[in-house]
């Protein structure tokens, strides 16, 4: 298993939940963007500092440089080519396949509506409410 899995977990659900439907349904274009540069980045230093501190530790993986935490919150170019596409690459799929099985429903929900509302209009009448014929002479 990889050991920035965890953060690619957090990066779907931030962009399935806040981003995509900031983006994308209440039109907040600015703020999306926003948003969504702050919490990669965010995102891709947790997965730094939780390979950096906790799994190589774990393997026995002595670090070839001691990193302080301030050259791990500069390293721009560091976190995005070894951070950024390895973890959204992962979250982008998620993404897409939610988007999907979602349009799939709106489309299915919308059969339904159409349905219920045509039946009282085609001059088709529900077996449950046609008439019985009475035996009146």
């Amino acid at each position: 298993m990889d050991s920035t899995f965890p953060t690619e977990i957090i990066a779907a659900y931030f962009l399935a939940y806040l981003i995509i439907p900031a983006f994308l349904y209440r039109k907040k274009y600015v703020i999306a963007t926003a948003g969504f540069l702050a919490g990669s980045y965010f995102i891709c230093l947790l997965a730094r500092i939780i390979i950096i501190r906790i799994a190589e530790p774990l393997a026995g993986i002595a670090p070839k440089t001691s990193e302080d935490n301030h050259e791990l919150l500069t390293d721009i170019p560091k976190l995005i080519y070894v951070y950024f596409f390895q973890i959204f690459s992962v979250a982008l799929v998620f993404v897409i396949i939610r988007l999907l099985t979602q349009h799939l429903y709106q489309q299915q929900r919308t059969l339904t509506l159409e349905k219920k509302r045509s039946l009282p209009n085609c001059g088709c009448s529900n077996p449950s409410s046609t008439p019985t014929s009475s035996s009146t002479p």
